[in-house]
Protein backbone atom coordinates (compact mmCIF):
# COMPACT_ATOMS: atom_id res chain seq x y z
CA UNK A 1 0.00 0.00 0.00
CA UNK A 2 2.51 2.14 0.52
CA UNK A 3 4.01 1.79 -3.12
CA UNK A 4 0.17 2.10 -4.06
CA UNK A 5 0.79 5.54 -2.65
CA UNK A 6 3.61 6.99 -4.29
CA UNK A 7 2.11 5.14 -7.84
CA UNK A 8 5.32 3.01 -7.39
CA UNK A 9 2.86 -0.35 -7.98
CA UNK A 10 1.39 -1.63 -10.38
CA UNK A 11 -1.75 -0.22 -11.95
CA UNK A 12 -4.36 -3.29 -10.70
CA UNK A 13 -2.49 -2.84 -7.14
CA UNK A 14 -3.01 1.02 -7.33
CA UNK A 15 -6.90 0.66 -7.57
CA UNK A 16 -7.12 -0.37 -4.64
CA UNK A 17 -5.97 2.66 -3.33
CA UNK A 18 -8.99 4.80 -2.69
CA UNK A 19 -9.20 7.19 0.40
CA UNK A 20 -11.95 7.48 2.92
CA UNK A 21 -11.72 11.26 1.45
CA UNK A 22 -12.19 10.21 -1.73
CA UNK A 23 -15.94 9.43 -1.05
CA UNK A 24 -18.39 12.25 -0.62
CA UNK A 25 -20.47 11.21 1.27
CA UNK A 26 -17.76 9.70 4.51
CA UNK A 27 -16.08 13.40 4.09
CA UNK A 28 -16.91 14.01 7.43
CA UNK A 29 -16.07 10.67 9.43
CA UNK A 30 -12.99 10.20 11.81
CA UNK A 31 -11.37 7.65 8.76
CA UNK A 32 -11.25 10.17 6.63
CA UNK A 33 -8.87 12.40 9.12
CA UNK A 34 -6.58 9.61 9.99
CA UNK A 35 -6.31 9.17 6.62
CA UNK A 36 -7.34 5.73 6.15
CA UNK A 37 -8.56 3.58 3.25
CA UNK A 38 -11.54 2.36 2.22
CA UNK A 39 -11.62 -1.04 2.48
CA UNK A 40 -13.52 -3.29 -0.13
CA UNK A 41 -16.59 -5.28 1.10
CA UNK A 42 -16.31 -8.73 0.74
CA UNK A 43 -19.35 -11.24 -0.86
CA UNK A 44 -17.72 -14.74 0.81
CA UNK A 45 -16.94 -15.00 4.16
CA UNK A 46 -14.59 -18.25 4.00
CA UNK A 47 -11.98 -16.05 1.02
CA UNK A 48 -12.96 -12.83 0.79
CA UNK A 49 -11.62 -11.30 4.01
CA UNK A 50 -8.91 -13.29 3.31
CA UNK A 51 -8.01 -11.78 -0.10
CA UNK A 52 -4.71 -9.11 -0.40
CA UNK A 53 -7.72 -6.68 -1.35
CA UNK A 54 -9.39 -6.76 2.26
CA UNK A 55 -6.02 -7.64 4.36
CA UNK A 56 -3.65 -5.50 2.55
CA UNK A 57 -5.95 -2.41 3.20
CA UNK A 58 -7.27 -3.86 6.89
CA UNK A 59 -3.30 -3.67 8.07
CA UNK A 60 -2.31 -0.28 6.38
CA UNK A 61 -5.23 1.52 8.26
CA UNK A 62 -4.18 -0.28 11.87
CA UNK A 63 -0.47 1.38 11.31
CA UNK A 64 -0.06 4.11 13.58
CA UNK A 65 0.33 7.65 11.86
CA UNK A 66 4.09 7.74 11.67
CA UNK A 67 4.05 4.73 9.71
CA UNK A 68 1.63 6.61 7.07
CA UNK A 69 3.23 9.99 6.63
CA UNK A 70 3.24 10.44 2.82
CA UNK A 71 7.04 11.94 3.26
CA UNK A 72 8.57 8.87 4.22
CA UNK A 73 10.60 7.43 1.89
CA UNK A 74 10.61 3.49 0.86
CA UNK A 75 13.66 3.11 3.12
CA UNK A 76 12.74 4.99 6.12
CA UNK A 77 9.32 3.29 5.97
CA UNK A 78 10.81 -0.49 5.56
CA UNK A 79 12.84 0.46 8.60
CA UNK A 80 9.95 1.92 11.21
CA UNK A 81 7.79 -1.01 10.08
CA UNK A 82 10.76 -3.64 11.29
CA UNK A 83 10.79 -1.48 14.26
CA UNK A 84 6.98 -1.68 14.63
CA UNK A 85 6.99 -5.18 13.84
CA UNK A 86 9.12 -6.32 16.25
CA UNK A 87 7.82 -4.43 18.95
CA UNK A 88 4.27 -5.76 18.66
CA UNK A 89 6.14 -9.21 18.03
CA UNK A 90 8.68 -8.73 21.98
CA UNK A 91 6.98 -6.35 23.55
CA UNK A 92 7.85 -2.56 23.75
CA UNK A 93 10.01 -2.86 26.66
CA UNK A 94 12.66 -4.46 24.92
CA UNK A 95 12.54 -1.47 22.69
CA UNK A 96 13.49 0.88 24.73
CA UNK A 97 16.30 -1.07 25.96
Amino acid sequence: MFKCRHETAPQYLQELYVPVTASTSRRHLRSAARGDLQVLACRTTSFGPRSFAACALKLYNSLPASLRDPKLTLTLFCSRLKTQLFGLAYGRALMTA
